[in-house]
């Protein structure tokens, strides 16, 4: 169990290989104070040579190539799923990095290889074949009406899915319906009722879909994420979105991709995260007799195309998830995430001991108040509540010994012992740390610290961990 990147330093046209085995957790965290910063922690551990596969045992990682003024990075963090927070963050760093051309890894450690000039071996892909796309996009000018899709059950989707190797749709769902958390495979007959997929939470991510027919209607639907289906040019698809619950528009911090589809201008909008810019190809190529325009403006463009000004993301709201991150000097490895469950664990445990207590507890009181003999009942009370303190610490100090001396304890032991480097890049007096990324802030034209933190969740779930 483990978060490897590796780091490849460029200089000189030498090659420099860093390995670090939880780094790629909040990898950004290392990036955002620049050059120097980063080269003085990497300084921490003597580099590899290039002999060993550091791409195929990482995660992710950066190339710095000095010699061409380019960082290429790829770092792991949900945050970064929304695009109002990848946009402010790609800020941070090309602002800690004036001067460098800073990009995103979007095919991942494929991106990473090419950027350090490494192969890797990669299985083989079928060539390019869009054939037939003309005749399905007319197709869906002709059947995109009210009457026929109401009608329509949705179906499996019988478009091939066939890519270059630069334009994989990775892990998408298939169909619509499989988008939308519905797996039952079979069509549903005339009479049959058309299962509804679950709701979303408020703030659980999603994909925003909007359809505007020839009549100027305008229609929304949230997705987990956008299917095949839809980027492969197939009818069925739209069939299977009308099917679907009717959304209204989405706040902006929870979109991790948008598009429209005009049927009456023939026009596709399309916007998202890293991943929606590595899809864009495809979607360009499956409609080439649609207008396929990358929206520069993202939730901005969406929401003037379908009406409703919606809820914008403000910056504060997007730094908020990333500067807890930042400000960080907690190392991520396997002894804090495990002392990180370990607190959370404790918490729920005290407070059904608490509980507990309270039930055993009570009569006593309702005894004293009946009998008046409220002063023996407050004793015996004090007594239960020592008494249970004192064998609930008991039973922590055992079970942390019992775990420090299993297999996992000791590993974690010796991985903590075995780092030299430093945890995390940059200053790590908390104060310094802080007037640094304030310092960074302005230079990048972004609000200041103290506006930023009265947006920070304070039930994150990773609040312990960091």
């Amino acid at each position: 169990m483990s978060e490897p990147a590796v780091f490849v330093v460029i200089r000189d046209h030498e090659k420099r290989f860093y390995y670090d085995r939880w780094a790629h957790v909040f990898l950004y965290r290392n990036l955002v104070w620049g050059p120097d910063a980063l080269d003085s922690w990497l300084a921490g551990e003597q580099p590899h040579d290039d002999d060993g596969d550091w791409f195929a045992e990482s995660c992710g990682g950066v190339v710095v190539d000095h010699d061409r003024r380019k960082i290429t990075w790829d770092g792991d963090d949900e945050a970064l799923s929304v695009p109002r927070v990848s946009n402010v963050l790609n800020t941070l760093l090309e602002t800690a990095w004036q001067g460098y051309d800073v990009e995103y890894a979007v095919h991942g450690l494929q991106s990473l290889a090419n950027a350090a000039g490494v192969e890797l071996e990669d299985e083989d892909v079928e060539d390019d074949d869009f054939e037939d796309q003309d005749a399905d996009e007319d197709k869906l000018d002709e059947e995109f009406s009210d009457e026929e899709f109401a009608d329509a059950p949705p179906q499996r989707s019988q478009t091939r899915l066939i890519e270059s190797k630069e334009e994989r749709l990775g892990d998408r769902p298939e169909t619509v319906r499989d988008a939308a958390g519905i797996y039952d495979e079979d069509e549903l007959d005339e009479d049959e009722e058309e299962d509804e997929p679950g709701e979303f939470e408020d703030d659980s991510p999603r994909a925003w879909i909007t359809l505007i027919n020839e009549q100027g209607v305008v229609r929304h639907r949230h997705l987990e994420e956008l299917s095949r289906d839809l980027f492969l040019c197939d009818k069925n698809a739209f069939r299977q979105l009308l099917a679907l619950k009717p959304n209204d528009v989405p706040p902006e911090s929870v979109v991790t991709e948008g598009i429209w589809f005009d049927f009456k201008r023939r026009e596709i909008g399309y916007w998202g995260n890293h991943q929606a810019r590595r899809d864009l190809a495809v979607l360009q190529r499956s409609w080439q007799q649609w207008h396929v325009q990358w929206a520069e403006n993202g939730y901005t463009d969406h929401c003037a195309v379908s009406g409703p000004i919606g809820i914008p993301m403000t910056d504060e709201e997007a730094l908020a998830t990333l500067t807890p991150r930042i400000l960080s000097t907690k190392r991520i490895d396997l002894g804090n995430i495990i002392g990180a469950l370990g607190g959370q664990l404790k918490k729920t445990v005290v407070k059904g001991v608490g509980c507990l207590t309270v039930l055993i507890c009570l009569p006593v009181l309702l005894f004293g108040l009946i009998a008046g003999k409220m002063q023996a009942a407050l004793i015996t009370i004090g007594v239960v509540v020592v008494g249970v303190a004192i064998v609930f610490k008991l039973v922590e100090r055992k079970f942390k010994r019992k775990f420090n001396d299993s297999s996992i304890g000791m590993f974690a032991r010796d991985q903590d012992a075995a780092e030299t480097r430093a945890p995390v890049a940059g200053p790590l007096d908390p104060a310094e740390r802080r007037a640094r990324l304030d310092q960074l802030l302005l230079a990048a034209g972004l609000p200041p610290l103290q506006d930023i933190e009265k947006h920070v969740d304070e039930d994150d779930e990773l609040k312990e961990l960091l």
